[in-house]
């Protein structure tokens, strides 16, 4: 493996690891908020908590990522060029077309969103054990 792969294999991990450390953070947090550390609940509750907890960032992080990956394959291209129009016809008196805009914008390297919706695809499973767990002690 040479040093270019090597780097973007790290790139990768840590993308993962960050999104990761993210949505578990506001895990927790959503755990602290709704009183899960405070004891004496039954399992039940334990479990929707817990679903609650897992599947808002996952909801949120799987939203965000679905929204990068619409827009790298270019369905906001029209919106975004009728809004730099407006701005260079207004201000910089110059303008290119639709075609130039599109090709200028096609060599640009996308935004990788797969580490976006992997991760919030997992935090929604593992919400969904949560609500599995809840209904089954129930």
């Amino acid at each position: 493996m040479d040093e270019n792969e090597r780097q973007e294999r790290i790139k990768v991990v840590t993308r993962y690891l960050y999104t990761i450390l993210g949505g578990g953070a506001a895990a927790v947090y959503l755990m602290y908020y709704q009183g899960l550390f405070v004891g004496g609940l039954d399992t039940a509750t334990v479990m929707m908590m817990l679903s609650d907890a897992f599947f808002l960032p996952g909801a949120a992080i799987l939203g965000v990522g679905l929204l990068v990956w619409v827009a790298g394959e270019g369905m906001f291209d029209m919106m975004a060029y009728g809004v730099k129009m407006l701005w260079d016809v207004a201000y910089k008196h110059e303008w290119e077309t639709y075609h130039d805009y599109r090709v200028r914008k096609g060599k640009k390297e996308k935004m990788n969103a797969g580490f976006l919706i992997f991760v919030g695809l997992a935090f929604v499973l593992l919400a969904a054990v949560f609500t599995g767990l809840f209904y089954l002690f129930l």
